[in-house]
């Protein structure tokens, strides 16, 4: 499995050469982080919006690394896992936050 990270503090539009070439090399999963203490939630939340998007049309599997107060930070919950799958998140390391008798990678279905 080959993966690599794409970083939401960054505009997309100037990571997608990086992302083309690895796609093209065979690589076909992305990690991404939503710890965003000093972001503003509404730009990570259009870059991931962007990120899901590419990586559907491509056929890329996305992971993020998540916190309870990021996801609120994005207006985002484990209780909609469905609009989490629609922006074309197929994964979540859950971290800091989040009750530990929960799995730590949260596959979504």
């Amino acid at each position: 499995m080959l993966g690599y990270s794409v970083y939401l503090n960054q505009q997309i539009d100037e990571q997608l050469e990086r992302m083309t070439r690895y796609r093209d090399h065979g690589f076909r999963r992305i990690f991404t982080s939503l710890h965003i203490p000093e972001e503003n939630s509404a730009t990570y939340r259009e870059r991931l919006n962007e990120l899901g998007l590419w990586a559907k049309k491509n056929k890329m599997h996305v992971t993020a690394d998540v916190a309870a107060d990021s996801l609120d930070a994005l207006c985002l919950s484990l209780n909609n896992v469905s609009q989490l799958k629609d922006m074309g998140i197929n994964a979540l390391r859950l971290d800091d936050g989040f009750d530990e008798n929960l799995p730590l990678l949260y596959q979504i279905k």
